[in-house]
């Protein structure tokens, strides 16, 4: 028996970086630049919190992420709160590059419960090869480090904050990356 479903949010169809494992290239059909409707969103999630029928299956996550980076729309922050009032689990996933002070701070007074940083590479080389790829990127090694700065400075944000949401890293691991991720783990 299902208890709950989760949905998965594409709110921004396009992205500050292109990474070579995306599996939406920068494609027309892809990356359309088009973002989604506010107020149709939140319509929808609202009423999906409402129990119609015997078959009523309440919605209990929503992750924001998808096809594009979710910190490109402008209203992520918003969006992120006014869905937390309707659904108990929220994440996101973004690729670090625009976790500035500011929207860190926005994010985590939002409730989110789990922000996950796509950074596949503990060395430059690696993270070139698989996110530094893109045109882009004009300068590799000021990419890397600034995503890695925002990851710290989230997480001092959060520890500051006192907040509760919990802060991962998603990582790309194959045979061209393995040993970079073992560095990281040591």
């Amino acid at each position: 028996m299902i208890s709950s479903l989760g949905l998965f949010v594409t709110v921004q169809d396009s992205c500050n970086f292109d990474c070579a494992f995306c599996q939406f290239p920068p494609k027309k059909e892809f990356r359309s630049g088009k973002s989604i409707d506010y107020n149709k969103f939140i319509d929808f999630i609202a009423s999906s919190t409402k129990r119609e029928g015997e078959f009523f299956v309440p919605l209990g996550a929503v992750s924001f992420c998808g096809s594009g980076e979710p910190l490109l729309y402008e209203k992520i922050a918003e969006i992120i709160g006014e869905t937390k009032k309707y659904v108990p689990f929220i994440s996101l996933v973004t690729n670090g590059g625009l976790l500035d002070r500011t929207m860190s701070e926005r994010l985590l007074e939002t409730g989110v419960d789990h922000i996950v940083i796509s950074i596949t590479g503990n060395s430059v080389p690696t993270y070139k090869k698989f996110q530094g790829s893109g045109k882009r990127v004009k300068d590799v090694e000021e990419q890397f480090d600034l995503v890695r700065s925002n990851i710290g400075q989230l997480v001092h944000i959060r520890n500051a904050k006192r907040k509760k949401t919990q802060i991962g890293v998603s990582y790309l691991l194959n045979d061209d990356s393995k040993d970079d991720y073992f560095k990281a783990l040591e």
